[in-house]
């Protein structure tokens, strides 16, 4: 037990149990105010790592939505995409318009390259090229022309086939294997040279005339 002098006149005693349920009281108030402290000190650290933290990357699971064909998740998940490549890959696969999708696969490749989506973006641009190559044989295979575009010649048949991908929503075109070199033409023909030359200029790829095969 022990004597307290409170003002030097009056003696306050105070048993060893009252200071100890003092001492608790403190800790426990000394706790509180840490946790709050804490609580108060969370979000902000929360926000700082929204932004300098990394993206989220939805990659692999695009690829299981888009190989099990579930447009729907693919709906789902459209808005919680951040990074460039997977939103426009996003917006590709769920577009009905076949030129748009092109053009999004294509600048998913030449924009925003990356090594989990760009085999899904190249064969997305093949079969677009088949399927339009295909509409267009028909459209002109009762029509005789004399004239085609020509934008390159290639040793190599892939390098053909890669830049029949980026050519693939401007013009249908198609690979000519002649004399060794594959040559990326133009499916359609023109009866005249003005016609050619009229469908050149609204292509962003340099071209020259040659005689339809």
């Amino acid at each position: 037990m022990n004597i307290w002098h409170i003002g030097g006149t009056c003696p306050v005693t105070i048993t060893f149990e009252q200071r100890s349920t003092t001492m608790y009281v403190l800790r426990r108030a000394l706790q509180a105010l840490f946790l709050l402290s804490l609580i108060h000190l969370v979000p902000l650290l929360d926000s700082e790592a929204v932004e300098t933290g990394e993206e989220t990357s939805y990659a692999s699971l695009i690829l299981q939505y888009v190989e099990q064909d579930k447009v729907y998740l693919l709906e789902k998940l459209r808005n919680r995409v951040t990074r460039p490549a997977e939103k426009l890959l996003v917006e590709a696969v769920l577009t009905e318009d076949g030129p748009k999708a092109a053009r999004l696969y294509q600048e998913q490749l030449s924009s925003h390259p990356d090594p989990l989506l760009d085999q899904l973006s190249r064969s997305r641009l093949r079969s677009y090229a088949k399927a339009v190559g295909a509409k267009q044989e028909k459209r002109t295979s009762a029509a005789v022309g004399s004239f085609t575009l020509q934008f390159g010649s290639f040793g190599s048949r892939s390098n053909a086939e890669e830049f029949l991908q980026r050519l693939a929503p401007h013009i249908p075109a198609t690979i000519y294997l002649e004399n060794g070199l594959h040559k990326v033409r133009s499916l359609e023909k023109f009866s005249n040279r003005e016609q050619a030359e009229r469908i050149a200029a609204g292509i962003p790829f340099n071209a020259f005339i040659t005689a339809a095969p």
